[in-house]
C-alpha cells in the first residue's frame, strides 16, 4: 500500500501567537486557517534550530499568560507538537539560504542589521523553498515585502523549485485555502 506524502505548510510564529489578537485576527480568519490545516492533517516545516526553537521558547512562553482552555490554545499546542511537524534541514552556507538573506537583508535598516529577528525570516523562507510549500506570515517588514523579488530571484537558485512555494499573510492563506 503506498503512503500519499504529507501535505506541508511552513507557519511563521507571529502567525500562532496572533491567532490570540482579535486586532489581526479579524472575524476568526487565522482560527479557521489553522482548523482547516489541522482538520486536513497538514503538518508544519520546522528546522531544527530556529523554528523548533522558537515555537517553544516565543510561543509557549507567551502562552503561558492565556486562558488554557480556548480552542486558540488546543491549535497551537497542535502545532508545537514535534509529531505534527515535519523536519527540513537547512544549509545556511547554501545558494537558496544566502539569495534568501541578500534579498530580505535590503529591507531591514542598518541599525537593525545585528538583529537576529530577520535572519529568523530568512529561516522560514528557506523552510518553506526547502519543503516545497507556502509560508504563512504577518512579517509585512521583512517577508511579504520582498515577496516579489523572492519569487523572482530564488527559483533561479533552486533547483527544485514549483509554483506551489509562496508568501502568504494570514488573510491571504485564508483567502486560498478556506474560501470558495
Amino acid at each position: 500500500m503506498s503512503t500519499a506524502p504529507p501535505l506541508l505548510i511552513t507557519i511563521d510564529s507571529n502567525v500562532l501567537v496572533h491567532v490570540f489578537n482579535p486586532s489581526v485576527n479579524t472575524d476568526r480568519h487565522i482560527e479557521v486557517l489553522l482548523t482547516y490545516f489541522r482538520t486536513n492533517e497538514y503538518r508544519a516545516c520546522v528546522d531544527a534550530q530556529v523554528i523548533r526553537t522558537e515555537y517553544q521558547g516565543v510561543v509557549q512562553k507567551w502562552m503561558r499568560n492565556r486562558d488554557q482552555d480556548g480552542n486558540e490554545v488546543i491549535l497551537v499546542r497542535h502545532w508545537l507538537d514535534p509529531d505534527n511537524q515535519h523536519p527540513v534541514a537547512v544549509d545556511r552556507t547554501g545558494r537558496l539560504y544566502r539569495v534568501v538573506e541578500q534579498i530580505i537583508k535590503r529591507r531591514v535598516k542598518p541599525k537593525n542589521l545585528k538583529d537576529s529577528d530577520w535572519r529568523r525570516d530568512c529561516i522560514f523562507v528557506t523552510v518553506a523553498c526547502m519543503a516545497l510549500c507556502k509560508l504563512v506570515t504577518n512579517d509585512d517588514g521583512h517577508v511579504l515585502s520582498s515577496r516579489v523579488p523572492l519569487l523572482k530571484e530564488v527559483p533561479k537558485v533552486h533547483d527544485d523549485w514549483t509554483e506551489n512555494i509562496d508568501f502568504l499573510s494570514s488573510v491571504q492563506a485564508y483567502a486560498h485555502y478556506c474560501t470558495p
